[in-house]
């Protein structure tokens, strides 16, 4: 009873560590470091972007992506949207179909394979240094593109990770939306002493030649991702006013996503033993 005692008291110290403690510390690092040195973007610093997007059945979503996508205020002529079908059954090919140019490009695939085999073969597609992962139901602000491009003039940026703002519906979840301001806030603060771990796979920009193929069966891409340019000696930064929305789900959605995000972070513990300290 005694040992049972004291594994319950190291588990619930756990969660207070990391949903209390961990935020107080971080704070209290970031305030003893002092101000950041601000580093702007260089004038006329536009290096060419692609977002990459992988999309499975997606109708509901995908014109709408397009057309926000088409509405940034990033140089028309260097900027492009990678789109991947993952064996879509739906209308999402077709209603892309229109829209192809020079700047959009589909790349359909005929079995369903998951996002991370998607994503291995778009971003070899991409044209430009810096790539920007989305999805299909994240909406950018008209400057996001540009203001999360901007931080990548500091040399020492491998990664930089946007804001992500939630907006509910009649079935959203109050409680996803109070995490969320708990998440950016921990991604505010580990910016500050350039330590984020955990990155916003929906608004996250990486300069092309870091990215590393990902094993077909990697849960979280974004996390993983994040890992290797930490153990690779580059910094992910937070850009809090490159913003994007995205609709909070109902409980059964969310509760399915959190699962997986769970487990996704467990098994990217095998990707970066070496920098766990």
């Amino acid at each position: 009873v005694e040992m049972l005692d004291k594994f319950i008291i190291v588990l619930i110290m756990s969660v207070v560590h990391t949903y209390i403690f961990y935020p107080i510390i971080l704070a209290l690092m970031a305030y003893l470091k002092g101000p950041q040195e601000e580093v702007e973007s260089a004038t006329g610093f536009y290096p060419n972007v692609s977002m990459v997007v992988s999309a499975y059945n997606e109708e509901k979503n995908i014109r709408a992506k397009i057309e926000n996508f088409l509405s940034s205020d990033y140089p028309k002529d260097r900027v492009e949207l990678i789109i991947g079908s993952d064996g879509s059954t739906d209308k999402t090919s077709d209603l892309i179909r229109p829209f192809l140019s020079e700047r959009i490009k589909l790349f359909e695939f005929p079995e369903r394979r998951g996002k991370i085999s998607v994503l291995n073969d778009i971003v070899k597609e991409a044209r430009a240094e810096i790539v920007v992962f989305s999805d299909a139901d994240t909406m950018y602000d008209k400057d996001a593109v540009r203001r999360l491009v901007g931080r990548f003039s500091d040399e020492k940026a491998g990664g930089v990770c946007g804001k992500l703002a939630l907006y509910e519906t009649d079935e959203s979840i109050f409680e996803e939306g109070l995490y969320w301001r708990y998440e950016n806030f921990i991604k505010e603060k580990e910016s500050e002493i350039q330590t984020i771990v955990g990155i916003n796979g929906q608004v996250f920009a990486i300069r092309k030649e870091l990215f590393e193929p990902l094993p077909a069966d990697t849960i979280v891409e974004d996390q993983v991702l994040g890992m290797k340019l930490l153990s690779r000696g580059y910094n992910i930064l937070f850009e809090p006013e490159a913003i994007v929305k995205e609709r909070i789900g109902n409980f059964r959605e969310e509760f399915k996503r959190r699962v997986r995000i769970s487990a996704g972070n467990f098994q990217s513990i095998k990707f970066s033993k070496k920098i766990l300290n």
